[in-house]
């Protein structure tokens, strides 16, 4: 079974990479939480909310739910 990075969405993770250049340490929990994750249901809420700004800004839109951020 995947790890939720793993299955985050390729636009996610670029956008993700390109603030790991101003914020490494933001970058890195978010990371490291997703790396031990297997259910989208056990991401802590404050990482939901960093994930949709990473959506946002890679699709010009909020995603409706969390799910929309993995493949």
């Amino acid at each position: 079974m995947q790890n939720l990075l793993e299955r985050l969405k390729p636009e996610i993770l670029q956008v993700m990479e390109e603030y790991n250049e101003r914020y490494p340490l933001t970058i890195t929990e978010l990371k490291d939480e997703l790396k031990n994750l297997y259910y989208v249901n056990d991401i802590r809420y404050h990482y939901i909310l960093r994930l949709e700004n990473f959506y946002f800004f890679a699709f010009s839109k909020f995603p409706s739910n969390g799910w929309e951020n993995f493949i």
